[in-house]
């Protein structure tokens, strides 16, 4: 008797197992999230992730134990721009009129300037302070070992939804700056193209020095 009710029991798990796994079958078909596609990346593929990681750079200055500076920069190269219109266009849903006109915008910038993003922490947050008259840091890009040009400007930006996606490595906890140094002036004849050039940005002051190398 105690061996008819154990099979009667799993009898009536075994079928309403069968049951539930029914109906969840069937659910599926309404399920409004069904063509979600999961991806360990935001950019779903594409070319924007390898162009961020093959131009952005990282150092850091340490006195003894203790971090005095960590500088995280993206060179913005041709490349560079390149993948980020098709990236931009992509999240927005671009018509290809605005399409191309982000993409003039960018090869003009491209033309012009040599360009980072710069996401800087400081633990003495007072000295982060790239963008002001006097600050606590220098900024000087050198082209191919010889030629060292200052910015032509620095500005800082705002934290922002957009900025945090396109350039990850950005937080709160981090300044934000876009640092430009041109092309065009009284050297032009011998500020190589963009693309034929060591560059190397460099970060000096009284804490330290650091150097980041795009080959």
């Amino acid at each position: 008797m105690g061996n008819k009710r154990l099979e009667f029991k799993q009898t009536s798990f075994f079928l309403l197992l069968a049951i539930t796994l029914s109906v969840m079958g069937g659910c599926a078909h309404d399920d409004p999230l069904k063509g979600f596609v999961k991806t360990g990346s935001p950019y779903q593929g594409g070319s924007y992730q390898p162009n961020l990681d093959l131009w952005t750079r990282e150092a850091r200055i340490y006195k003894g134990f203790d971090l005095e500076l960590m500088v995280t920069a993206t060179y913005k190269s041709t490349d560079f721009r390149k993948a980020y219109v098709n990236e931009y266009a992509r999240v927005f849903k671009l018509n290809e009129s605005d399409r191309k006109r982000l993409e003039q915008d960018e090869m003009l910038a491209a033309e012009n300037h040599n360009e980072f993003l710069i996401a800087s922490f400081m633990p003495e947050s007072r000295i982060n302070d790239f963008d002001k008259k006097t600050p606590a840091w220098r900024l000087y890009l050198v082209m191919n070992e010889a030629i060292r040009i200052e910015p032509a400007k620095i500005e800082k930006k705002k934290m922002d939804p957009v900025t945090q996606y396109f350039f990850p490595y950005t937080s709160p906890w981090k300044s934000i700056y876009a640092v430009r140094f041109k092309k065009n002036g009284p050297k032009e004849k011998t500020v190589p193209e963009t693309g034929a050039a060591k560059i190397k940005l460099i970060i000096t002051g009284v804490r330290g020095n650091a150097e980041l190398n795009w080959n």
